[in-house]
């Protein structure tokens, strides 16, 4: 949607071209070849959360982090490969990464891969503080002054990342002028883009404040929770400024991170052990 906007048009209502081409132009996905392209992204995507799981058991045998429990069963590991690809792919259409000109403005910024591994490799160092790995493990009332200190700045992040990702969303998807009423743009609006961002995510966002607040009233700390909300929380980094790229990077990192070190057992389990 972001980036496969309508055409643009003048006010004679006739397509604004650049020589024979036209601005902005929908691709056509029944144009021959557009599938097996799109299958290729999706492919290269998925592609990368298996590297990125592999650099993860490789630094759980340097100690990053010190806790790991890797799946070493044939049948563990082929689950594991399942649903890294549900995982990927599940983003890749949310995040619209199967869209040509998405997929090519993420690979072009070298800072992705950079922000991804390092969040990844920076979590699993930090596990290994004493006191910032007994904040995901200790029950809530155990938790230090230091502990829900960084809860609260952790939150207070994800709070005003989101609502940059909302305000954006107004600022560049069609249909923000149906509601407002203010600056109909010079393009030719096919679905009010805004309303489908704005519901899809709210339903996630609905997701993660369940989710959060079901294992805070559990009372048994944190564990493999954070690494399933931050991936939940990568659905909202669908555009190409550079907050929604380094959103996009640093919960996959973090996710990979999980998956990586304790496999699955994170997705399943009451606690990471």
């Amino acid at each position: 949607m972001v980036y496969n906007p309508p055409v643009e048009r003048g006010e004679d209502g006739e397509p604004i071209k650049d020589g024979i081409v036209a601005l902005t132009h929908p691709v056509n996905p029944m144009r021959r070849g557009a599938y097996v392209e799109q299958a290729t992204r999706a492919t290269g995507w998925a592609a990368m959360y298996i590297l990125g799981w592999l650099l993860m058991r490789l630094s759980c045998y340097a100690g990053l982090p010190g806790d790991c429990n890797l799946p070493d069963e044939p049948l563990e590991v082929l689950t594991v490969l399942l649903v890294l690809l549900v995982f990927s792919l599940a983003q890749a259409w949310f995040c619209e990464i199967m869209e040509e000109r998405r997929f090519r403005d993420l690979t072009s910024k070298v800072y992705f891969p950079i922000f991804l591994v390092g969040a990844a490799l920076a979590l699993s160092g930090l596990s290994r503080a004493e006191s910032l790995r007994n904040s995901l493990q200790e029950e809530r009332r155990d938790l230090s002054t230091f502990q829900v200190t960084i809860f609260i700045i952790l939150l207070i992040i994800t709070v005003v990342v989101l609502l940059l990702h909302f305000a954006e969303a107004w600022k560049v998807l069609p249909g923000a002028h149906l509601i407002s009423g203010i600056g109909v743009p010079r393009v030719e609006v096919r679905e009010d883009l805004l309303s489908i961002y704005v519901a899809s995510r709210m339903l996630i966002l609905a997701y993660f404040i369940l989710y959060a607040a079901f294992s805070v009233a559990r009372d048994d700390g944190w564990g493999y929770q954070l690494y399933l909300l931050a991936w939940v929380l990568s659905l909202f980094a669908q555009f190409k400024s550079f907050v929604s790229v380094f959103w996009l990077a640093v919960t996959t990192g973090v996710f990979l991170q999980g998956i990586g070190a304790y496999g699955i057992a994170f997705l399943c389990d009451e606690r990471v052990q």
